[in-house]
């Protein structure tokens, strides 16, 4: 099933070099980035289609370089607030 994963990434680190980060739905890498993060209230709102089974998932954003550099906020599926760990159904 096809759906619509969104959430807003936000930075830990106020650091050019060091933010970089990769979003993973499942052990699944959607996306690395590097942003140039100028204040904590900044952030990037992602969106990605993924074709999942019914079932639990789990989204995930980490750091290129540091541990605990970003953090996900308002995770949707299908315009749904969701936690990190979400299931889908049939």
């Amino acid at each position: 099933m096809i759906v619509k994963i969104e959430a807003s990434v936000y930075c830990n680190i106020i650091d050019a070099e060091n933010t970089a980060y990769r979003l993973y739905i499942d052990n699944d890498l959607y996306t690395e980035r590097t942003f140039v993060w100028n204040r904590r209230d900044t952030y990037i709102e992602e969106c990605s289609y993924a074709d999942l089974e019914p079932g639990d998932h789990k989204i995930r954003v980490e750091s290129c370089k540091i541990p605990n550099g970003f953090v996900l906020k308002d995770i949707r599926v299908d315009s749904k607030s969701v936690s990190e760990t979400f299931t889908i159904n049939t």
